[in-house]
């Protein structure tokens, strides 16, 4: 996990959604994720994502390896504004998850 610098890479396309939380949870947040900086990079569960296995979902929202939704949905969770259905198996969140929460403000 590391904090890239805004316009560090030009893309097409950008979307921006903020969950719906008070200023004190905006930064529980940010702590919470900041909190796993230096973490590893999940390839295992990229790589489950790329290839649609997630028969057996590698366990990595287990604070030793993230991805970014999974990272994102971890951190809200712990500052208390779920971006997900709580039920959700965080080792098998998805980019479409996040999008499709009805927790996001667009």
């Amino acid at each position: 996990v590391l904090i890239r610098p805004p316009g560090y890479k030009h893309f097409s396309k950008a979307l921006v959604a903020e969950p719906p939380c008070t200023e004190t949870q905006a930064e529980a947040i940010y702590a919470a994720v900041r909190s796993q900086i230096g973490k590893p990079y999940a390839v295992e569960a990229i790589w489950d994502f790329v290839t649609d296995d997630n028969r057996d979902p590698q366990p990595t929202a287990n604070n030793k390896a993230w991805f970014c939704d999974q990272l994102q949905a971890w951190g809200a969770l712990t500052a208390g504004v779920p971006m997900v259905n709580p039920k959700t198996d965080l080792n098998t969140i998805t980019p479409g998850d996040l999008l499709l929460s009805l927790a996001l403000v667009y």
